[in-house]
């Protein structure tokens, strides 16, 4: 059980970090449009990183010999632009009058 656990808390990890990573080029990708005077607009994906990553821990934490360390998840949480977007919206639209 405890290798199964270590398997799905890699997988787990690495599909959070590859969305973390389309996010990051979805916000460039933004960025660059705004910048060039393009009309299109790329949409992250807020949170579902978050939830893999909290599934690669409770995977993480299942096994008696964990692989991953618990910085590297967090790492791989807090280091989503969409997440960070989202924070700034709700952040804005709490202190609008």
């Amino acid at each position: 059980m405890g290798m199964m656990a270590n398997v799905i808390a890699v997988l787990m990890a690495a599909s959070a970090f590859a969305v973390v990573l389309t996010n990051a080029y979805g916000a460039y990708r933004d960025a660059r449009n705004r910048r060039l005077g393009i009309a299109r607009h790329v949409s992250g994906v807020p949170v579902i990183a978050q939830v893999l990553v909290l599934l690669a821990a409770m995977a993480n934490g299942a096994s008696p010999a964990p692989w991953l360390p618990a910085w590297l998840l967090w790492g791989v949480a807090l280091s989503d632009v969409a997440l960070w977007r989202l924070v700034y919206m709700l952040l804005r639209l709490a202190t609008r009058r």
